[in-house]
């Protein structure tokens, strides 16, 4: 099993080029013939070319360029290849007064539906072009970590990637691609959303994440994505050095240690800015290949005058001169919360914490460079990429990543970190009535959370695998210097969530769910996705998690939404909408569990049971009880190698 794991590396080296590209390409939302041949087509030309003089409209080329590549000059966006949705609720926010111009919001209210939808579609379907610019002396590769990592731990900052799709290229109406756009365009909009000049994003997210920025976070960020031009999205993928382990977009690797500058990237004189921590742990590397060499950084100037070609790689320049004083940043302020996030109820399995601090696991910028230290990158990259790695993905039987549940990496507390696990067994579970391994966890992790019986192969990874031995260093690493044994390690887990007097109800739960949750998961819980690639995860349905998954427990997904959900926490449910939400989401059918021995009833009256399990007692929508309608394992002869999770 191991060298069939090790010979799919050599397929990813010859493939990743073309299939990073290919995707990168097809993902792009909004990229369609369709506009080619609508009958408002002229109607669309008409109005980009020579605009209306009669109305006092301007050409749209004027600012947008006739590629809709934008353009730095005036910070005009480029509209080439977005998704059409997209663009026309952003015609309808500058008509509304969620966005503010002085130019595009008095024509926007000139404009009728007609030509609303002609000019979205029209641009949705160019081919993905780009005019972007960077300062000469911001150096793309520094915004890297944000992007690519964020900054959980302190600020429940998510990468920019978990919302806006690998290499920015978008995902759905709701999130926009970011590759190719121009430099002061993207400044510009952090700004807005943070001084509140710029609404009408979901439930407040973008204004959230814009006021957990500094400046120079935002510029060093802004011009990451500005060097990421759709149209050469696989010149990009070489010049940041991938490496051969993703098999895919959505497994792109940073470049080569790709460490948060040893010094913040500070505004340096800007007053009332938020300063950023000094190497927060957890952004630096997590993918190094043979012959990689650490990246010189330097803050660089915010706002230089000087520009380059978007192609061109930028170069530090140190951080001689003066920074711009734009003044909308001085108002921005951090705020994760209105108030701290707290334990609901007791922690079980891990202790309160009270005067303690949270483990903290070693930087990814402290990675061995060594064979052992390739061996932790390439568990961290099948830990984020599970189901469409190359090495792991034969094994999975859904959509689902072990980041999903563990996230940051597995890094943060109270969201099952890995480093609390690790130190934790062996350790008896009830559930299989046991003594179980770290490893038998892990395999019961692919068994049940992963849906290893729908997978290729039809089981779990064997022990000697090489998937089981990256994740298992993987977090070996993650938990140096943990206190081994401890199983009560403040932070393990998540922080069980007290009941309410109401109880739960998922009739409730579909409106918190319709509301907050579906915008990123999707109205019918199917996930979203960048083209084909996952980016949030579905909750329900054969591409879900089985009913043999720990996650299948209401009382379960219910403290893991309080404590996470929102992704970033830019607004904190209430006890009783995550107590509703986790009833709705676990209120629908999903894969059956691989302990079924075609009873329902026996199968319940072993394994399941309790108020918080509606396998086998609920009713589903077409009156079938819950479990009864699953989506069955294959019957070829594949088997569940283990039974833990």
């Amino acid at each position: 099993m191991q060298n069939q794991d090790r010979s799919a590396v050599s397929r990813v080296a010859i493939a990743a080029s073309l299939l990073i590209y290919v995707v990168s390409w097809v993902a792009m939302p909004g990229v369609s013939g369709a506009a080619a041949t609508s009958p408002d087509v002229n109607l669309a030309e008409a109005l980009v070319t020579q605009g209306d003089s009669q109305r006092g409209i301007e050409p749209c080329a004027k600012c947008h360029q006739a590629d809709g590549g934008g353009s730095e000059e005036v910070g005009a966006p480029r509209l080439a290849a977005l998704g059409a949705d997209y663009l026309a609720n952003q015609i309808q926010n500058f008509r509304n007064g969620n966005r503010k111009h002085p130019i595009m919001a008095p024509w926007a209210k000139l404009l009728s539906e007609q030509e609303i939808t002609a000019l979205s579609a029209y641009f949705a379907a160019l081919p993905p072009a780009s005019n972007a610019q960077v300062p000469k002396h911001l150096n793309p590769k520094d915004g890297a970590w944000l992007a690519l990592y964020g900054n959980w731990d302190g600020r429940r900052l998510p990468a920019c990637q978990q919302c806006h799709g690998p290499l920015g290229i978008g995902v759905g109406e709701h999130f926009p691609a970011l590759a190719g756009q121009p430099y002061n365009y993207l400044v510009g909009q952090l700004a807005a959303w943070g001084t509140g000049e710029r609404r009408g994003d979901h439930d407040g997210m973008m204004a959230a994440v814009a006021h957990r920025l500094t400046l120079a976070e935002a510029q060093h960020v802004a011009a990451f994505y500005a060097v990421l031009p759709a149209a050469q999205a696989v010149e990009s993928v070489r010049e940041l050095d991938t490496g051969i382990w993703v098999p895919s977009a959505a497994g792109l690797r940073p470049p080569a240690f790709v460490v948060a500058p040893a010094t913040a990237l500070k505004s340096q004189t800007q007053p009332g800015v938020q300063q950023a921590a000094a190497e927060p742990a957890g952004h630096a590397q997590a993918s190094r290949q043979r012959g990689d060499q650490p990246l010189a950084y330097g803050a660089g100037k915010p706002q230089p005058a000087e520009q380059q070609p978007a192609n061109e790689t930028a170069e530090a320049q140190g951080t001689a001169g003066q920074p711009a004083k734009p003044h909308w940043w001085s108002s921005i302020m951090p705020k994760a919360h209105k108030d701290a996030l707290s334990h609901q109820g007791p922690v079980a399995p891990g202790r309160a914490l009270t005067d303690e601090r949270h483990f903290q696991p070693p930087s990814r910028s402290e990675r061995p460079t060594d064979e052992f230290g390739e061996m932790v990158a390439l568990g961290e990259s099948i830990f984020s990429h599970t189901y469409r790695h190359q090495i792991s993905g034969q094994y999975v039987g859904n959509d689902q990543v072990c980041e999903g549940c563990h996230l940051d990496g597995g890094r943060l507390a109270n969201a099952a970190p890995m480093w609390a696990a690790w130190v934790a067994y062996p350790a008896y579970r009830a559930k299989n009535n046991k003594v179980n391994t770290l490893t038998e966890r892990i395999q019961g992790c692919f068994a049940y959370s992963m849906n290893a019986q729908a997978s290729e192969v039809g089981h779990p990874p064997a022990a000697d695998s090489t998937t089981v031995l990256a994740l298992t260093s993987y977090l070996y690493w993650l938990a140096q210097d943990a206190p081994t044994g401890d199983r009560q390690m403040p932070g393990r887990g998540y922080p069980a969530l007290a009941q309410t007097e109401q109880g739960f109800d998922p009739d409730r739960g579909e409106v918190v769910y319709a509301k907050h949750c579906a915008v990123c998961h999707g109205d019918e819980g199917e996930g979203g996705y960048a083209g084909t690639e996952m980016v949030f995860p579905p909750l329900w349905g054969e591409r879900s998690y089985n009913w043999g998954a720990g996650m299948h427990r209401i009382d379960i997904v219910a403290a893991f939404i309080k404590t996470n959900m929102p992704l970033g926490n830019y607004l904190e449910l209430t006890d009783q909408q995550a107590w509703d939400a986790a009833a709705y989401i676990n209120s629908h059918e999903r894969p059956q569990d691989p302990r079924f021995n075609g009873d329902l009833a026996e199968t319940m009256k072993r394994f399941h049971g309790g108020e918080f399990d509606y396998y086998g007692v609920r009713e589903a929508r077409d009156g079938s009880l819950l479990g009864s309608g699953a989506m069955s394992p294959p019957t070829s002869g594949a088997k569940t190698e283990v039974d833990a999770d």
